[in-house]
């Protein structure tokens, strides 16, 4: 398949190309340049929330100081309670 530049630098994905690859307008694309070559390629959802029965629920990977973050949320919740 074959598609052009316009004076603008925008390229046109062909519609066959966009629904194998489930590419919908707003679709976030890196594009790099390897080898001579322009690589497009779709960004990876990276949604840490997911819906379970009604509720957000996080469902990535956690980083940082999870027990002094728990920690310190707790007293302050105690100390706004006055406890």
């Amino acid at each position: 398949m074959q598609t052009v530049i316009d004076k603008f630098g925008r390229v046109v994905i062909p519609k066959l190309v966009r629904l194998h690859l489930g590419l919908v307008a707003g679709t976030p694309l890196n594009i790099e340049e390897r080898d001579n070559k322009v690589l497009l390629e779709p960004v990876e959802d990276k949604t840490c929330l997911v819906e379970k029965d009604g509720l957000l629920v996080f469902s990535g990977t956690a980083t940082g100081d999870l027990t002094g973050a728990v920690r310190s949320q707790r007293n302050a919740r105690l100390n706004k309670l006055g406890i």
